[in-house]
């Protein structure tokens, strides 16, 4: 595997507390933004009036704009309003808005938006992720990075029982593919066309099977094999700003995955001494050069991610066969080190890492705003805007990775 040059992984790894100013700005910490792909509809709305060649800011102005300490991955949000600079960013957010809450958005919330989009936000039981009283385990720290992931506590359960071993990244991509499998099949429900999901390639059977597998009965390969190939196909496309089983906004879903990783780390415990939170629930600042060492709750989604993709090289980079009978956990770290999402070409699992760029999320938004362009309608662009934009994204993605 290619040696690996994760953009935000170098400073934050060499971040030390001589290094960490206190911010020059005010900052805020908001609870879950609307709803809404405003991606999608920022991009649609780029076609429709003809500007789809003008690219966005980078990524690194989203974050020098929207964090309040940039390389700090325990950062607040700076409470400022993104300047866009386009007029009709504003249309995109309604028509984003509209689409799931039929009310206006301000500035603010369309910020909000992006940052939550972007991963710049945090899990906070009570803030960033709301509770209710009458929920199990919502106050807690691995209860409140499993509903920011959108994951429900009965798959939870099962694969911390299933996987005892120290694979958090692995386990956390299949309980979102679990999880997929039940949102997917819900949707069809709802619209009335219960015979559907088994058409689309939906399959309940596998979730059913995994959540009632024990030691003696695992999940099969088939299973092990369905459940990867469906993370895939999400991760192939855009998907943003839809609406958890908890009430709140989605995020995509490689965020997802991380964040279901730190909930099963969280649910394990730390040795006295070894816990990477204060009791306020806050990172300790003595740790912010070790990126194995999070307080998850208190760091942003990009740095979660960041963890998620170092512990998923050390399973892949671990795991070789011996001539032993394959545990659960070797056939599971196998068969999801074969993940190949279609837009990143041969994969790296550090590709994961550059998905949350924001060069990268304008191309795949970009894809999915033309396809819901309306009335079958042309993007007000041409091919060579097309292969500009797919240049910028493949440029972001090619300076992830050295030989």
């Amino acid at each position: 595997m290619a040696r690996l040059l994760v953009a935000c992984a170098a400073p934050m790894a060499t971040l030390s507390m001589d290094a960490v100013a206190a911010p020059a700005v005010s900052v805020v910490r908001y609870g879950p933004p609307p709803a809404g792909d405003l991606w999608a509809a920022w991009m649609r709305e780029r076609s429709v009036v003809g500007v789809a060649w003008r690219t966005l800011r980078r990524d690194d102005d989203y974050v020098a704009e929207m964090l309040a300490e940039p390389l700090n991955p325990y950062s607040d949000l700076t409470g400022r309003a993104f300047p866009v600079y386009e007029a009709f960013f504003e249309t995109a957010a309604l028509h984003a808005a509209t689409a799931h809450l039929g009310t206006h958005v301000t500035p603010m919330d369309m910020t909000r938006m992006l940052a939550w989009d972007l991963g710049l936000t945090k899990a906070h039981p009570g803030l960033q992720v709301p509770v209710r009283s009458d929920a199990i385990d919502d106050d807690t720290r691995a209860g409140a990075n499993l509903r920011k992931a959108g994951i429900d506590y009965d798959a939870y359960r099962v694969v911390a029982r299933l996987v005892d071993t120290k694979d958090y990244a692995v386990a956390g991509a299949y309980l979102v593919a679990l999880q997929l499998v039940k949102e997917k099949s819900e949707t069809y429900w709802r619209l009335g066309l219960a015979g559907m999901p088994q058409w689309h390639g939906i399959q309940s059977a596998v979730r059913r099977r995994f959540l009632g597998a024990t030691a003696d009965t695992p999940p099969s390969d088939y299973d092990l094999y369905y459940l990867r190939t469906l993370l895939q196909g999400e991760l192939s496309h855009w998907h943003a700003g839809g609406t958890t089983m908890y009430g709140f906004r989605q995020l995509p879903v490689h965020f997802r995955m991380a964040r279901a990783a730190a909930a099963l780390r969280d649910g394990r415990g730390y040795a006295t001494g070894h816990d990477p939170c204060d009791t306020r629930g806050l990172g300790k600042r003595l740790v912010f050069h070790d990126p194995h060492t999070l307080c998850f709750v208190d760091a942003t989604d990009r740095a979660v991610l960041e963890w998620f993709v170092d512990d998923l090289l050390a399973s892949f980079a671990g795991r070789s066969p011996d001539g032993a009978p394959p545990t659960l956990a070797d056939r599971m770290t196998w068969e999801m080190s074969t993940l190949n999402p279609l837009w990143l070409g041969l994969f790296d699992a550090s590709m994961l890492t550059a998905a949350m760029r924001t060069e990268v999320v304008e191309w795949l938004a970009d894809r999915r705003g033309r396809d819901a362009l309306p009335d079958g309608g042309e993007p007000a662009y041409d091919l060579e805007d097309a292969d500009r934009l797919q240049d910028r994204a493949l440029d972001a993605l090619g300076g992830m990775v050295s030989p």
